[in-house]
């Protein structure tokens, strides 16, 4: 039971085991179902639609659109590593090597029309390279974004053709990790 004046800590789901994209998608809903007792506590301060009571999740189309969450969840692709080192440490970390941003973004690691040379891409467009290895993204950690974190849209390359809408957090770190409580759950992304 968490203390007056204290936010609750979460249990993060380890779903490194993985490996069909619906169920990676099932997994990640259930663990948000899992929450929504901790959702007024702890998700009003990390979305705004949580403080206005809506706990419904809904999830768009694996094969054809971005993923719609009422608040949405969010992303960071890893290294294993790294998605290791988050869940154990409970605190967001940069990119090995890297003291500047922490980048998340809403694009579901069981997205079956999005690559993950799209997604890297993205990532190194808006962070400045760095995210050239096979291994640098195979992992995530799924967080529910708080107001600390900058957020922008941009497109990305979908499978089917053209593009859709990839929205991004941001947040500077300057060198340290950051305690964060709303670490839910890493895994294994599916993006090939």
């Amino acid at each position: 039971m968490a203390r007056p004046g204290r936010s609750q800590q979460l249990h993060v789901d380890d779903l490194r085991w993985i490996k069909d994209p619906l169920q990676l998608k099932d997994e990640l809903l259930n663990v948000v179902e899992a929450y929504k007792s901790a959702q007024t506590e702890t998700l009003k301060y990390y979305m705004p639609s949580a403080a206005e009571g809506r706990t419904h999740v809904e999830v768009a189309c694996l094969s054809d659109s971005e993923m719609e969450l009422t608040f949405p969840m969010a992303f960071v692709f890893t290294s294993k590593a790294m998605a290791v080192a988050c869940k154990k440490k409970q605190r967001l970390l940069c990119k090995e090597g890297s003291d500047r941003e922490l980048l998340a973004c809403d694009v579901p690691p069981y997205q079956t029309n999005v690559s993950l040379a799209a997604l890297r891409e993205i990532h190194n467009s808006l962070l400045g390279g760095g995210y050239q290895g096979p291994a640098d993204m195979d992992y995530f950690v799924a967080i529910f974004p708080n107001e600390e974190f900058d957020r922008q849209s941009c497109k990305i390359e979908k499978r089917s053709g053209g593009k859709g809408l990839c929205k991004s957090f941001s947040k500077e770190l300057y060198g340290q990790p950051l305690p964060y409580e709303a670490i839910l759950a890493i895994g294994k992304g599916l993006l090939q």
